[in-house]
This record gives C-alpha cells, structure tokens and sequence, in this order.
C-alpha cells in the first residue's frame, strides 16, 4: 500500500500484456486478491484499449472479480500512468 508503486505497477502489466499478445492463458493471483491485483487488472485493460476510461475499467474488472477495490493511492499511480484516462 506504499504510495508511487508506479514503476512496479507498469512492470506487472507489461508482463501481463506481453503474455496476453504471446497468446498464454491469463490468471491473476494474489494474497487479498484486490487491490493490487484489481490495479493491475484496470492496467491491463486500460493498456490493451479494451476501455478508455480508469472508471470504465474498474466496472469491467469488477463484473469479473466483484472483490475488487482499489485503493486510492493505486488510483493515482494509474492516473500517472494513463493520463488520458
């Protein structure tokens, strides 16, 4: 829950992309499984253009894993990283 976890956040969707277009089989897995798991989803979704908006993201991970909720300081580092977001 440390605050500016950005790079470590852009590092995990990057890998999760980077095996996504290598055509694996996607599973997310962490111990609360939702906040940082719930971030780098949005992520993902966001850097896939599947979504245009943090908001529309975090609906659509939700409907997947209704546990999800990301707490602020994530939200921020992903405005940081998706500005147009």
């Amino acid at each position: 829950d440390a605050e500016n976890q950005d790079e470590s956040i852009q590092n995990a969707i990057n890998e999760v992309v980077k095996s996504y277009e290598e055509g694996k089989k996607i599973y997310f897995h962490c111990a609360g499984g939702s906040n940082r798991t719930g971030t780098v989803a949005i992520g993902t979704l966001l850097a896939l253009g599947e979504v245009d908006t943090i908001a529309e993201a975090e609906e659509k991970a939700k409907a997947a894993r209704a546990k999800i909720n990301v707490k602020p300081e994530m939200k921020a580092s992903l405005q940081r990283l998706f500005p147009e977001a």
